[in-house]
């Protein structure tokens, strides 16, 4: 996550599936966001600026809007007031208030190759720590799951999630969420990579992935433990009918 990315529309979508998971589960459940926050230093590109769905002056506005009010204002007025950083969203509470964050920025290429590994594992033991008392995490890097090719000296491994983070969290009882930003794989290539990555955590992971619709496309690919499978059937069932499915479609990785 990049703060240039705060207030944009995959944005809206992530906080309106937060928000409603955290509703529908109820305040005895706590929910842990680990941004990667990644500086994003000396990258140019126009990732981030789809925010003309907040103007009132934009055709389907209305349409965003009925689904999470809340969250559309928020942002609107986070967007209008220049404040897009990731500490917005946490003051101003817009996905809720049961919420533990962990914000350290992911180790970035600027520092020396020979010092990331090291460095993110301090990151990633720091983010143990922070958000132990957590039921389910929501992790946001910029891009997904890790490439074939990452390592995590890689200058850009900060925009990734790897397999070994994902099950050290999961062994331990916590549900997760992952960001995933569809690329440019064929289908079968693609779905091939989530059905690995359910295979690499747990294969006994209930497995869930809800798509996110506007602008560009988003999957949320979600690792359940039994305990929150009631939970999260409800949650795709919700966001798939009537008002929301302008923004969510349930997805089916394909089999082999």
């Amino acid at each position: 996550m990049q703060d240039r990315y705060v207030g944009d529309a995959g944005d809206f979508g992530k906080y309106g599936l937060l928000r409603t998971l955290l509703a529908m589960a109820g305040p005895a459940t706590a929910l842990g966001v680990n941004w990667y926050y990644f500086s994003g230093h000396g990258e140019e590109s126009a990732d981030g600026r789809h925010c003309r769905y907040l103007d009132p002056g934009y055709p389907r506005a209305a349409r965003f809007r009925v689904c999470f009010p809340e969250i559309y204002d928020g942002l609107q007025d986070i967007v209008r007031s220049g404040r897009r950083h990731i500490s917005a969203i946490e003051a101003e509470k817009i996905i809720g208030r049961n919420v533990t964050y962990y914000s350290a920025p992911v180790p970035d290429g600027r520092m020396p190759s020979a010092a990331r590994i090291a460095a993110r594992l301090h990151w990633f033991e720091q983010s143990l720590c922070a958000l132990a008392d957590c039921d389910i995490l929501f992790l946001d890097p910029d891009n997904g799951m890790q490439a074939p090719s990452m390592k995590k000296s890689g200058k850009n491994a900060g925009k990734y999630f790897f397999f070994d983070e994902c099950s050290r969290y999961f062994r331990r009882g916590q549900s997760l969420i992952l960001y995933q930003h569809r690329n440019r794989l064929p289908k079968a290539r693609y779905d091939a990579g989530i059905r690995g990555l359910h295979a690499a955590i747990d294969p006994r992971a209930v497995l869930f992935v809800l798509r996110s619709l506007p602008f560009s496309v988003r999957d949320y690919i979600m690792l359940v433990h039994p305990a929150h499978e009631a939970l999260f059937t409800a949650l795709l069932s919700r966001l798939t009918h009537e008002k929301y499915a302008c923004l969510y479609a349930r997805y089916e990785p394909g089999a082999t």
